[in-house]
């Protein structure tokens, strides 16, 4: 049987350990190159259509994630895999999510290949092979910023390849854990700010006038009902003042709106103070210039939450 990663030519037998090492990978005897270097220049001499399945065949799966593209994305030095070869590409991003044995950091790494490193027509080809990919991408992964299936699925929405049933629960998702404090990224995160439509802003807006301004402490219960007494509490709190601040930069200029951010920074700091942190909240650390809000702020109005919240002087 053809044993796909092998050397391509018998002359690589010779200068084993020079060029070349016999290694074993997925329980099979083959061939790899001594140092990545080779690569880049092997991959001149076999990026053809007749051969470069080989090409894709012999990459082990770090070369395959961070040399080549599938169509052309505009990233440099990279190997650009054209349609006829993309089902070979599948199969071993399938091989790789897979093996148990690589860890999560190879399996994340295959999703961001297929949100940064692929064109809209392979994404399309891929769903089609994974229909049901889309039902676990629909509810987000937390932290919201970091799991690469938010990156895949804000990608696939900015490709036109997410269908819009998907992109529905997960903007609905993103929604509900803004307005109960677990992860506010959908305030600050242009990928996710610009998944919603006109209606779920006001949406988003209208709740978080309604559901949490009058209720800054809640924010806090939540998003601490995760917390494990092992963390270093002032840093596991840390997202709750880029929430505050976020908050503020939503409705600038509502005095309301920055006296529920205030009490919600200020409640953080007694939390903090009750795990046990030695130290005492900084003079400056009430600071609202939300460096990171993506989208117009809008006009700040007197809300009608006034008589609700605690008058800040």
């Amino acid at each position: 049987a053809r044993n796909p990663w092998s050397a391509p030519t018998t002359e690589l037998w010779a200068p084993t350990g020079s060029l070349v090492a016999n290694v074993i990978r997925d329980s099979q005897p083959g061939w790899r190159f001594a140092h990545p270097t080779m690569i880049d220049a092997y991959v001149g001499h076999i990026n053809t259509p007749e051969f470069l399945h080989l090409l894709i065949e012999g990459f082990d799966t770090d070369a395959l994630l961070t040399r080549t593209t599938c169509g052309e994305t505009g990233f440099t030095n990279a190997t650009v895999l054209l349609e006829p070869v993309w089902p070979t590409v599948i199969d071993r991003l399938d091989a790789t999510l897979k093996n148990s044995e690589l860890g999560w950091r190879a399996h994340h790494r295959c999703k961001s290949y297929l949100a940064t490193q692929c064109v809209p027509a392979f994404q399309r080809l891929y769903l089609q092979r994974h229909p049901d990919l889309l039902d676990r991408l629909s509810q987000p992964g937390l932290r919201l910023e970091v799991d690469p299936g938010n990156d895949l699925i804000a990608s696939l929405h900015r490709n036109g390849v997410l269908p819009e049933h998907t992109r529905a629960d997960f903007v609905r998702s993103l929604i509900d854990y803004c307005i109960d404090g677990t992860d506010g990224a959908v305030l600050w995160d242009s990928r996710f700010r610009k998944m919603l439509t006109s209606q779920e802003e006001h949406t988003l807006r209208t709740r978080l006038l309604s559901d949490v301004v009058p209720y800054p402490h809640s924010v806090l219960d939540n998003f601490t009902s995760w917390f494990d007494s092992d963390e270093d509490a002032a840093e596991f709190t840390q997202p709750l003042e880029e929430f505050a601040e976020a908050l503020i930069a939503e409705f600038e200029g509502d005095e309301i709106v920055y006296a529920a951010a205030r009490a919600l920074e200020q409640a953080r700091w007694r939390w903090v103070s009750d795990q046990g942190w030695s130290d005492e909240e900084p003079d400056d650390s009430w600071r609202y210039d939300a460096p990171r809000v993506t989208r117009p702020l809008a006009h700040g109005n007197r809300s009608v939450f006034d008589d609700l919240v605690e008058d800040p002087s």
